[in-house]
């Protein structure tokens, strides 16, 4: 199969393989404005393009491990287990779960979560755990949750205190987050 996306500099598949993610940035004409971002969403077995987003490195910029021109990469983290049923990206006090049937953010709004860092899918099932560092020098603690995909219901949080950074490793089998 081949999947069309000129000046294409990263690639990504979900976590079922069902779908492949692509990325180009282009310069701008004036260098005062910031490079544009396409990334392509391909389902793998047709080829076709499911979903594309378009626009500044900045609105890619947030969470991720490393990408080019200030983009960090993955954008996109899968969900619902291997059957890619979400995905999912960070932006500024938002997280924003798309729907695989329909490409589409849940209930058409994004999560809104004050100064979330980072988040992480289980493995199995469809809950993200969210990383909000101290806020106000200490006055409000670290905390994380877990939030129930679709209902967006929090499941638990845990206040974190004198933590500066976090990561977060699910085990296989989705039965337990170590922090």
């Amino acid at each position: 199969m081949r999947y069309a996306h000129p000046q294409v500099k990263l690639i990504d598949f979900s976590a079922g393989e069902r779908f492949l993610v692509t990325y180009s940035s282009h310069e701008p004409s004036n260098p005062r404005d910031t490079h544009r971002v396409i990334l392509n969403i391909f389902d793998i077995r047709t080829g076709k393009v499911k979903r594309d987003f378009k626009g500044s490195a900045d609105e890619f910029a947030i969470g991720g491990t490393g990408g080019v021109t200030g983009v960090s990469w993955p954008v996109f983290r899968w969900g619902g287990g291997k059957d890619d049923k979400y995905f999912a990206r960070i932006g500024k006090n938002v997280v924003s779960v798309y729907k695989t049937e329909t490409f589409t953010l849940i209930d058409k709004k994004s999560i809104k979560v004050e100064s979330v860092m980072d988040f992480s899918w289980s493995p199995t099932d469809s809950i993200l755990a969210l990383f909000v560092p101290e806020i106000g020098g200490g006055n409000q603690p670290a905390r994380v949750s877990l939030v129930q995909i679709p209902s967006k219901e929090e499941l638990r949080q845990k206040n974190l205190f004198s933590v500066s950074d976090c990561k977060m490793y699910w085990q296989s089998n989705g039965d337990y987050l170590a922090v």
